[in-house]
């Protein structure tokens, strides 16, 4: 399968979705058939991790659909499969990727019916597109308030291509909207990590500081040592003594979701 190495790792994500699945961890009736065939990939996924990161992201779009948010962006979408699982009615459902990941992609969702009002294919490189003319030409509407994911997208921005990306989505969040996204730590990262085979290019300690400085007032990071699946009720448990600060996170290994609300 000759496809650019990044679209690959959507793969292995959807493979840990649908072992989730099998054993009652998740639901994604979808994640079989994102996986492509490449079943080779179900072994050795970390399937508890990926559960945690698919529920936050899940949570966080059914929670801001409840307060009125009908707007969502995800970011280096790779085989995200909300808009056709999620039951999140009137909402706009914009997924931003790489051509190469589309032409993978839709094959696979032709037949499958939507959950949400509309999905918006937005195509383009994070780090290189200008990600608000590219949404606006698919209707996207900043004056509205939007829920952004950007679930394993951030380990394979550069340093200078996270700012900016961090500026656009600021710019583009009208109050109300929400952000969620997962990363590594700086020394993590620096000390050398790639996800199947492909290279991470950046970690970083203040991910919190760095999404407040782009208008959203409430912004945590979290070391994902305490943030656990509860495998009764189905729901994320984020323990509130796992927040880190810049310089609780400096040299240490680990990895950290941040997430962010614009009340403002």
């Amino acid at each position: 399968m000759a496809v650019d190495p990044r679209v690959l790792t959507a793969l292995p994500i959807a493979a840990a979705r649908m072992q989730g699945t099998k054993r009652g961890v998740v639901s994604d009736p979808l994640a079989e058939k994102l996986l492509a065939g490449q079943t080779q990939l179900l072994q050795g996924v970390n399937t508890g991790y990926m559960a945690v990161r698919m529920k936050l992201g899940d949570e966080l779009c059914l929670s801001q659909h409840k307060n009125g948010t009908t707007q969502v962006v995800s970011l280096g979408a790779g085989m995200d499969s909300r808009a056709f699982r999620l039951n999140l009615p009137g909402t706009r459902f914009f997924e931003v990727d790489m051509q190469a990941l589309f032409e993978l992609k839709q094959p696979l969702v032709a037949d499958t019916p939507l959950r949400v009002e509309s999905r918006h294919k937005v195509v383009g490189v994070i780090g290189e597109m200008d990600i608000g003319a590219a949404l606006k030409a698919q209707g996207f509407d900043p004056s509205k308030p939007t829920t952004w994911l950007m679930e394993g997208l951030l380990p394979y921005l550069t340093v200078s291509a996270t700012h900016n990306m961090a500026a656009d989505v600021g710019a583009l969040s009208a109050p109300g909207s929400a952000l969620w996204g997962d990363d590594f730590s700086k020394t993590s990262v620096d000390r050398g990590m790639d996800f199947h085979g492909v290279p991470f290019e950046s970690g970083f300690d203040d991910y919190d500081v760095m999404f407040r400085k782009v208008g959203f007032d409430d912004s945590k990071a979290y070391n994902m040592d305490g943030v656990n699946l509860d495998r009764h009720s189905g729901s994320v448990n984020v323990n509130p003594r796992y927040v880190v600060t810049p310089e609780r996170a400096r040299g240490r290994e680990m990895c950290v979701m941040v997430r962010a609300f614009k009340t403002r």
